[in-house]
């Protein structure tokens, strides 16, 4: 679903020209939920008087606004509606028909409490969604299954590269009997998770080449000494792509950290979701598109340099550039 956002925050002073400057949205979820989203703002009272509250504008001391809203006074400036909706700031405003549902996507993957709460920063909001998704967590019995084994390892120093995929880290992990293959991107944090049935050479150099003709070759990949990684087979592979595959230290195999703590990641991710038969897929997916700390996004936006669909709804912005390519692909000739 697609909105304009004309800058209706801004109250110019009588006299005064101002010029729109259209700022186009998204919302990342279906036209049908979308709709149901616009609907239940529309039938929730204290959403409804605030959406008012905000069309008319807010007045000038706060004891005039209504008392079913006036909680909201301290961030009027950061509130706007569009096509139905309420934001604050980027965030779209959940009513209160839709806050479990909502919750239950922002724990999507299970992440832990800081985690669930930096995948909703941004996304959704409502008044006291903090402490719903605190609650959200400690209540989780899978989450309190796993709590102990989610122990945080000790960063180690490692060179950083400049962009995505220009350095790789690879691994062979198992889990329930079944064999995976793990390959993760050191710029961006992305993990790339596949399923072995023959844990060969072969199988692992497959799946590789279908990861880099979609995102493109790396300039290195860092892998323990598994036999995988060190056959004729793989070295051959490494010279025809041209990428060099270096092997962490058989004694000290720690010191390929990153990969270590990322195989941690993706087992706890994919325990928790066998334990709820949730989908693996999707459990992924939520780790890919949760922020990694407050000061960077998402693998996934690191990755691809944008927001990524999810679970979790979020408005998508497009700027001019964005606008520009989509009419230059109209105006190519028909073929």
């Amino acid at each position: 679903m697609i909105f304009a956002d004309y800058l209706s925050r801004v109250n110019p002073t009588p006299g005064e020209e101002i010029e729109l400057d259209a700022v186009i949205h998204q919302v990342s979820i279906s036209d049908e939920k979308y709709n149901a989203l616009k609907e239940e703002t529309a039938k929730d009272t204290e959403l409804a008087c605030l959406k008012s509250q905000i069309i008319v504008g807010w007045p000038d001391e706060a004891k005039e606004v209504p008392q079913a809203i006036k909680k909201y006074w301290s961030m009027r400036d950061y509130l706007s509606v569009e096509n139905g909706l309420i934001l604050k700031n980027s965030s779209i405003v959940i009513p209160e028909s839709m806050q479990n549902l909502i919750l239950e996507k922002i724990h999507e993957g299970h992440s832990v409490i800081e985690k669930c709460q930096l995948r909703a920063r941004n996304s959704v909001f409502w008044i006291g969604i903090t402490k719903d998704i605190q609650n959200k967590v400690k209540c989780c019995e899978i989450c309190e299954q796993y709590s102990k084994s989610q122990v945080k390892q000790p960063l180690m120093q490692h060179e950083i590269p400049t962009q995505p995929f220009e350095k790789l880290a690879a691994d062979i992990f198992h889990l329930d009997g079944q064999g995976f293959l793990l390959v993760a991107d050191n710029y961006s944090k992305m993990p790339f998770v596949k399923s072995l049935k023959t844990l060969t050479s072969k199988e692992t150099i497959d799946y590789l080449e279908s990861v880099f003709a979609i995102h493109g070759i790396p300039k290195v990949i860092i892998t323990d000494n598994a036999r995988q990684f060190t056959s004729a087979e793989f070295h051959k592979f490494s010279r025809m792509w041209d990428f060099k595959n270096t092997t962490s230290s058989p004694h000290y195999p720690q010191s390929n950290g990153f990969i270590e703590r990322t195989v941690q990641t993706v087992k706890i991710c994919l325990k928790k979701a066998k334990a709820q038969k949730q989908n693996p897929q999707l459990a992924l997916l939520a780790l890919r598109t949760t922020p990694i700390d407050n000061a960077l996004p998402s693998p996934a936006e690191l990755l691809f340099n944008r927001k990524v669909k999810c679970q979790l709804p979020h408005v998508i912005h497009h700027d001019h550039r964005t606008e520009q390519i989509k009419h230059q692909l109209l105006e190519r000739p028909k073929t």
